[in-house]
């Protein structure tokens, strides 16, 4: 008849065996953790920065005829070396339903896409989508795009001048 005793004695050796390799194994994970450094952020823990992205207040379109004023609004972004592109894609999405409240427009098109970006000393071109009919049919909404554009480019300091070209001309914008 087996030992009853050793048996269990036995069982509770290849337990604490485990336990014990468990134990050293989560130990030399969170050490070479520790050493190397933890390649990925967490979305709640990511880097962000805010920017500001321009859009226009109807009132003042209708009440003073002005196209070419348009508004700051902040938007907090993921932090990119690319953050110009990065303020158009923002710009792009539009206003909220509490900014169209207050007033704010946008008068660039959901379609609307950007088919270039190239910034070189101090001079942003912006090769808009050869899609006229995404611009308006009036002078102010071709105003207002451009002013959109390009008050939200000029709020990098390594950007002076914005140049935005449709089809290669810059006379269309």
């Amino acid at each position: 008849m087996p030992d009853v005793n050793n048996s269990k004695l036995s069982k509770e050796t290849i337990i604490h065996i485990i336990m014990m390799v468990l134990f050293i194994g989560a130990i030399g994970y969170f050490s070479y953790s520790l050493i190397r450094g933890n390649d990925t952020i967490p979305d709640n823990q990511q880097e962000t920065v805010d920017i500001k992205v321009y859009f226009s207040n109807l009132d003042v379109q209708r009440g003073e005829g002005d196209c070419a004023t348009v508004f700051p609004v902040t938007r907090t972004i993921p932090k990119t070396d690319a953050l110009a592109e990065a303020a158009l894609e923002k710009l792009f999405e539009g206003t909220t339903i509490n900014e169209e409240e207050e007033g704010l427009h946008t008068d660039i098109s959901p379609e609307f896409t950007i088919r270039s970006l190239t910034i070189n000393k101090g001079v942003a071109i912006v090769e808009l989508h050869d899609d006229l009919e995404l611009l308006g049919s009036d002078t102010c909404t071709a105003t207002t795009i451009k002013a959109q554009i390009t008050k939200t480019l000029e709020q990098f300091s390594n950007i002076d001048k914005v140049v935005i070209t449709i089809n290669d001309k810059t006379d269309n914008l």
